[in-house]
């Protein structure tokens, strides 16, 4: 019965069995309820690449029941705690001399980071790779901090529509350009930037390569 598969979704939704309702969906366009529980699977118009949508207000409070807590100094008295094996074992967090490596890391990186966007000044005609794209010539419109992204973005306007936007940053609109005429460009992702420094002379800075480790993720969590 199509009960049964009402209690597989159990399993993926969290809901229960006796409550939800369900709706059968062909990408955004309704199709049916599937609410009579003693119907066959097969009765149902179900086809490749439509989707079951679940709806379960179903609650179980039971205000009667007393919440285990542990102090702060409990909590780090005990010795069966994943933080007690992390100390004894001197890993993660507790491993000083891996964190000092990561904090001479992390400040290395940040000091390349600072020397490369330093060499980026709005205005400069540069020449830009990233990667999987082909060489892109256009302006340097900005260069600075968004509230939607951690680091140094680049933007860059393009003489074609070349780029991925008009000048707006998730929701920082910073220009308004023609659409696919703008980029921002994350400075790791950078493999390149050929500026021209003075009135008709190109300088290729060759290799200013970002090649930010991995830990770069886990150094800002």
């Amino acid at each position: 019965m199509f009960f049964f598969f009402k209690i597989k979704l159990e399993i993926l939704t969290g809901g229960n069995a006796h409550t939800m309702q369900l709706e059968l969906y062909n990408g955004d366009k309704f199709i049916t309820k599937l609410n009579e529980n003693d119907r066959m699977l097969g009765y149902y118009p179900f086809e490749n690449g439509m989707r079951v949508h679940v709806i379960d207000n179903f609650s179980y409070i039971d205000e009667n029941i007393e919440k285990f807590e542990l102090t702060t100094h409990q909590y780090d008295n005990r010795s069966d705690t994943v933080k007690n094996f992390l100390k004894s074992n001197h890993l993660g967090k507790y491993d000083e001399e891996e964190m000092k490596k990561l904090e001479e890391k992390r400040k290395e990186m940040i000091e390349k980071e600072k020397q490369l966007a330093e060499l980026c000044k709005i205005g400069l005609r540069c020449q830009v790779t990233t990667k999987g794209q082909p060489k892109r010539i256009g302006t340097i419109m900005f260069n600075g901090l968004v509230e939607a992204k951690k680091g140094i973005l680049i933007g860059v306007k393009f003489d074609e529509p070349l780029g991925v936007n008009n000048g707006t940053y998730v929701l920082c609109k910073l220009f308004n350009f023609l659409i696919k005429m703008f980029i921002f460009l994350i400075l790791e992702l950078m493999e390149n930037v050929t500026l021209n420094v003075h009135q008709n002379t190109e300088v290729l800075y060759n290799h200013l390569l970002l090649k930010l480790a991995i830990f770069h993720q886990k150094i800002m969590n």
